[in-house]
């Protein structure tokens, strides 16, 4: 509501006047006697409405519970929720400086203004409220009814997201920083070529690595669903990036006589992509051969060039049935359990989305089952976008 920090301006003093309690009472026997308010009671959103001086006159049920069973009827939003700043100055809640930075009462005014608006509310809560922090996303409508003008405000707790967001930011920093260290140990390591454990120390090298690229795995995935991935092109090598996929299940495979192979036929071709992304694919499409696949069998993986860019082909002798054919492209869709079925979702988010390509297919008896994916050499683009 402040747009200078720490004063006021004419529309916000206006603002900072209130209605008397019986014109409170008044405002809200007028709302719910004429309108259909009464839909909003049991929405599972804190919906509430404001007069022009940004006093409550109308509150569902989710706005008690989340006032610990109280009412805030009378009161301004950020003195209804415990809002710590709300009892810094005379004016009450929105006279503060910090309020200019405020998503409440900015909601209120845009929503005067152009009718509605979305805005963040992040509030810290004060000794009532444990001093717990809320992220509520709000929704503003200007509200005019029987001459008389109203604001409906919709929020919704993000509080919950918003920490899970940045739990998770800690741990792949956090966990990052430790493979790190482990990976510059690993190196130090690969240096003595006559160490008599080297088979080991190989193995040590291929699980670090795959514990690497399951992280990145895990982290691009929420950047993907979440619009936040970003695709950094650069000149591919397809033979060597294949070859650094193989090296990754050298540790996963260890003991159970499955064998990874690459089709001897493959032509390199060095294209223009995201390797990090495009890498990722591959690794899914592997991994999801390999744990369909028992002992004594062979996966496949092969590529060739395509139409403009690269085709490239895992396959295993193991065939789908006719529901995961259906469904094998579905988000959390899994034969292997609970809290899995994000590998072949992820294939196909990150192939057709972000790497410009597409993902197919075939499970035939006496055959097996094959996934193919084809991505365009991106140099074309990366010329039209300079131009």
């Amino acid at each position: 509501m402040i747009t200078s920090p720490g004063h006021l301006n004419n529309e916000q003093r206006s603002l900072s006047l209130r209605e008397l309690p019986a014109e409170i009472i008044r405002q809200q026997k007028l709302l719910e006697e004429n309108l259909s308010i009464a839909i909003f009671e049991s929405m599972p959103l804190l919906v509430f409405v404001l007069n022009t001086s940004r006093q409550i006159v109308w509150e569902n049920k989710m706005v008690i519970q989340a006032l610990g069973g109280k009412s805030g009827i009378s009161l301004r939003p950020g003195e209804a929720f415990g809002c710590i700043h709300a009892a810094e100055t005379p004016t009450g809640c929105g006279g503060s400086s910090l309020c200019g930075f405020c998503g409440a009462p900015k909601a209120f005014l845009e929503a005067l203004r152009k009718d509605e608006d979305i805005e963040e509310w992040v509030i810290q809560r004060d000794e009532e409220f444990r001093f717990e922090a809320l992220d509520l996303l709000v929704w503003s409508k200007n509200l005019v009814f029987q001459a008389e003008q109203f604001v409906i405000l919709t929020a919704q707790d993000e509080s919950q997201k918003k920490r899970h967001e940045v739990l998770e930011r800690i741990f792949y920093h956090d966990i990052g920083n430790t493979i790190n260290g482990i990976r510059s140990l690993m190196t130090l390591m690969d240096m003595q070529d006559e160490d008599p454990h080297r088979e080991y120390l190989d193995l040590m090298d291929a699980a670090t690595e795959q514990l690497v690229d399951e992280i990145q795995s895990h982290k691009a995935l929420q950047e993907a669903e979440s619009g936040e991935l970003s695709t950094r092109l650069s000149l591919v090598s397809i033979d060597s990036l294949v070859q650094e996929v193989i090296k990754i299940f050298a540790y996963a495979l260890y003991g159970k006589n499955i064998r990874l192979k690459k089709n001897e036929d493959s032509r390199d071709l060095t294209m223009r992509t995201d390797p990090v992304l495009l890498r990722r694919v591959v690794v899914n499409m592997v991994k999801n051969a390999l744990e369909a696949s028992g002992s004594g069998e062979t996966v496949g993986i092969g590529f060739e060039p395509g139409n403009g860019g690269i085709v490239i082909r895992v396959w295993n002798s193991s065939l789908l049935s006719p529901e995961s054919s259906l469904r094998v492209f579905q988000r959390s869709f899994t034969t292997k359990g609970k809290g899995r079925g994000y590998g072949t979702y992820s294939m196909k988010l990150l192939c057709e989305r972000y790497l410009g390509g597409s993902i197919s297919f075939s499970s035939k008896e006496g055959i097996g089952t094959t996934f193919t994916v084809e991505i365009p050499d991106q140099v074309s683009a990366v010329r039209e976008k300079s131009l």
